[in-house]
């Protein structure tokens, strides 16, 4: 894994611009002269801003050891540093999960731990809030699932102390059913027209419901096959206009394992963050890196969603152990921009076939020489025509619309070739 992630102890501000200084303890990492990177900083589970890095430099004495210090300067000129603070560069995946440890007396502790099995190195931070512990995991891939129990070196890259955690258990921070909803809120003065919120939970309803189907089941728009899981139930509270939308219970179908409800909701909440927080950009990183093919269709459903903000009041969406995302002109103008920046175009692959799924009608190809990982989503027909194996080196030519410039990106299949 080739990403920085870390924590802040303190921050030194510059006397001469708005640069800090960040020291706290940093995942190993080199960096050219002339190599930009970008830390995302997160706070309370969600992100907070951008900082650009300008240098890395080293500082000691003769009572400490030698500290690394990340020179970093804001991306908007209203963003403060906490201790505490977590910092990601910008594209790793991070998740949070609730854990408990052994011991149950650690501070904030950084470290590594080896999926063997999957050939996956995800990086690691606990932190506690004083009540509880949590765990921050980050990875160049898409974070699905982890372990329940394991145990993993932390090293304290200022002392050199090493110390080995167990972690007992891991628990899913963000859990999304009737009794923790997302919740919409409508907070306008004089009233919300029926039109209005109905322009607004479609596209809500819409996003949820297709991206559910699509990740997981690869059926795009089958509106008549959508499991109950990923079709929202609604419910509704006095005051302003508050909805809180969950999945519905499944009652007659068992629920495929590799299935996770609340991921929609999760991906509704993220990319509308990084819509407010971040830029076009990102959110067409986020979108394609998540294995959607249409996203002109989400990034339509985003900007009706977004519109909101013409109204004179307030609307946000708000999950138990995060602070409300409040939706402002930032998201409509990043949305629309990100619509015209998508492009439709063909992709022609040469690599190994590393993994097919025959149930979900996809195979995976990673492009060796442009460091790309592609999942291709075929037709029965096509596939069948053509069988291959694992571990075989083929040519695929399919259709896509994700970014040039990403690590991971989802095409249709269109034709393959034994190489």
């Amino acid at each position: 894994m080739n990403g920085i992630y870390g924590y802040v102890d303190n921050a030194i501000q510059s006397p001469i611009n708005n640069s800090q200084i960040l020291f706290g303890s940093w995942s190993p990492f080199k960096m050219e002269p002339s190599e930009k990177k970008s830390l995302i900083q997160y706070r309370d589970f969600s992100i907070v801003g951008v900082w650009h890095i300008q240098s890395v430099s080293s500082f000691s004495s003769s009572e400490t050891r030698t500290q690394f210090g990340i020179s970093v300067i804001p991306e908007s000129c209203d963003l403060s540093i906490e201790s505490g603070d977590l910092f990601f560069s910008e594209e790793l995946f991070v998740t949070f999960k609730r854990v408990n440890t052994t011991k149950n007396e650690y501070g904030f502790e950084l470290g590594t731990y080896k999926d063997y099995v999957n050939k996956l190195e995800y990086g690691l931070i606990l932190f506690t809030n004083g009540k509880e512990e949590f765990l921050a995991i980050t990875s160049d891939e898409h974070i699905e699932s982890f372990d329940y129990k394991f145990k993993f070196k932390s090293i304290d890259h200022n002392t050199l102390e090493i110390k080995e955690i167990e972690i007992n258990d891991v628990e899913e921070l963000f859990v999304i059913n009737k009794e923790n909803p997302l919740e919409v809120k409508f907070d306008f003065e004089g009233g919300l027209s029926l039109k209005d919120f109905m322009d607004t939970m479609q596209p809500i309803r819409s996003f949820i419901v297709d991206s559910g189907n699509e990740y997981f089941y690869n059926k795009k728009g089958k509106r008549q096959k959508t499991r109950k899981v990923f079709e929202p139930e609604l419910a509704l509270k006095a005051g302003s206009v508050r909805a809180f939308i969950s999945p519905m219970e499944e009652e007659k179908e068992q629920l495929d394992l590799f299935v996770n409800p609340t991921f929609s909701y999760e991906l509704l909440y993220s990319v509308l963050e990084y819509a407010e927080k971040r830029d076009s950009k990102a959110i067409l990183k986020f979108l394609s890196s998540n294995k959607l093919t249409n996203l002109k269709q989400y990034l339509n459903n985003l900007l009706k969603i977004s519109k909101v903000f013409k109204r004179e009041g307030k609307f946000y969406i708000k999950y138990n152990h995060l602070k409300p995302l409040i939706l402002t002109s930032n998201s409509f103008k990043n949305i629309e921009k990100a619509i015209s920046e998508v492009e439709h175009r063909e992709v022609t692959v040469v690599g190994e076939l590393y993994a097919i799924d025959t149930r979900r009608n996809w195979l995976k190809v990673y492009d060796e020489d442009n460091g790309v990982d592609w999942k291709f989503i075929y037709d029965s027909h096509v596939y069948q025509s053509n069988i291959f194996k694992v571990n075989q080196f083929v040519s695929v030519m399919g259709t896509t619309e994700a970014p040039v410039d990403i690590t991971r990106g989802t095409a249709h299949l269109k034709d393959i070739k034994l190489k």
